[in-house]
């Protein structure tokens, strides 16, 4: 909840009081220049807020409703063969299994509100993923622990993927939030002065997401808030991490909140890709996580300093860094990007593909009476349930350099890309009205 104060005439230390009825909660903030926000976590059905401010107040009812739908995200920590599931911390934060999954879990409700309000502000709606009985679970995977720090990111997503979809839990309607136990930082006795430096320090590190699974590492967990009431506070930490202790995925900036707010807007980042975004050369699905911070709070209040110029010193295995050239004779369609007021955004496509998306729609069952191709001789896109996006993408790493997208009401059943615009390589996706995902790599 955000908003403004008119006759901001009362003491400067005065504070924004409010208060729900559903969860007997009660949070306090300090206004900055007359603006303030507020995180509220809503429980289904009423929810009964009121705000105060000095002599004034608001009463407000909010409805909330889980959506129909069969497609769900779980949230789970992952606990290898051999590991009691302790993640690194410093001595006076709980590490256990428990604190675990109620981090993880405030961390995906958090990506949920995020999502939400960034589709509402490109006037899709408040739409966003569902969180399966909304609670995180422990797995416990059959994969050692001293193994699992051997492998790669590429290896452990594979394995772990794989023996999730093996598993009494497994179902192709579901996406994975996984995070490993077993991530441990050797920053003991070591000069760490740069990102691959921190990296090879750090056994069982991931951050990566696609298919059916995002999975992490839980080195920078310790940074993260067991619940809503504790957000603000995590995000405005400015305790210096002690890099010899503990491990300091920060972008260069070494709080305990620009930690959280990285690794944090990692999470959305990988988890996007589940959801088949691919990069973009700016927003949410480039860089722009790194200062997923001002989305929730009043940044005058918060001291996490900007990130630094991660193009020319950051370049994690997470992170994509292409030189495009583009066809000046190509013309996009609705190419354009909506820069929000906080810095964090999705660029047009990304959000017009997460609108229409299964995931973030109410969805039952599977319907296949429907036609959605590309014919490669012709280069005719063809739907007939409604063409939403076409995305051209670029390498291996599926750059997004070329993309059309059609949100109206009026619907377009046939689209025809430019030659120009795609070539050997290239990956085509399509969108259609009805959430369908077309996907195919480009060669004549």
């Amino acid at each position: 909840m955000k908003g403004a104060i008119e006759h901001y005439n009362c003491n400067e230390s005065s504070k924004i009081n409010v208060h729900t009825t559903v969860n007997d909660c009660a949070i306090s903030t300090k206004p900055s220049k007359s603006s303030f926000k507020v995180l509220i976590e809503l429980k289904p059905g009423e929810n009964l807020v009121s705000i105060d401010f000095c002599c004034s107040s608001l009463n407000i009812k909010l409805t909330y409703k889980r959506r129909r739908t069969c497609l769900n995200v779980v949230p789970m920590y992952i606990i290898n063969n051999g590991h009691a599931g302790q993640f690194q911390s410093a001595e006076n934060e709980d590490n256990s299994p428990e604190s675990a999954c109620k981090r993880i879990l405030t961390g995906s409700k958090l990506l949920q509100c995020l999502i939400a309000e960034k589709l509402y502000e490109d006037g899709f709606g408040r739409k966003t993923f569902q969180i399966e009985n909304d609670e995180c679970i422990i797995f416990r995977s059959n994969l050692n622990y001293k193994s699992a720090r051997k492998m790669n990111q590429e290896e452990l997503w594979a394995y772990l993927g794989r023996e999730i979809m093996r598993s009494k839990i497994g179902c192709g309607n579901k996406k994975y939030l996984g995070f490993l136990s077993c991530t441990k930082y050797n920053g003991e006795k070591k000069l760490i002065q740069t990102y691959e430096d921190m990296i090879k320090v750090t056994e069982g590190h991931i951050a990566l997401g696609g298919g059916g699974l995002a999975l992490f590492g839980s080195a920078c967990l310790y940074t993260w808030p067991e619940k809503v009431e504790e957000v603000v506070r995590r995000f405005e930490d400015s305790t210096s991490v002690d890099k010899q202790k503990f491990m300091d995925d920060s972008c260069y900036r070494s709080t305990y909140g620009t930690c959280f707010t990285t690794t944090l807007g990692s999470v959305l980042h990988e988890l996007c890709h589940t959801f088949d975004l691919g990069h973009t050369h700016d927003g949410i699905m480039d860089r722009g996580f790194d200062n997923i911070h001002k989305f929730f709070v009043v940044t005058n209040n918060c001291t996490n300093a900007d990130p630094v110029d991660v193009r020319s010193k950051y370049l994690s295995t997470n992170v994509v860094v292409n030189t495009i050239i583009r066809n000046p004779n190509c013309v996009q369609n609705n190419q354009f990007t909506k820069k929000s007021e906080d810095d964090t955004y999705f660029t047009r496509s990304c959000s017009v593909m997460l609108s229409y998306h299964k995931f973030f729609n109410d969805y039952v069952h599977q319907n296949n009476s429907y036609i959605l191709k590309f014919d490669k001789i012709t280069n005719f896109v063809k739907s007939t349930l409604g063409i939403r996006v076409i995305e051209i993408r670029k390498g291996v790493n599926e750059m997004v350099d070329e993309s059309w997208v059609f949100p109206g009401k009026i619907l377009k059943y046939s689209f025809h890309v430019p030659e120009d615009c795609i070539s050997n390589g290239d990956t085509i996706i399509i969108e259609d009205n009805a959430g369908n995902i077309f996907k195919e790599y480009y060669k004549i």
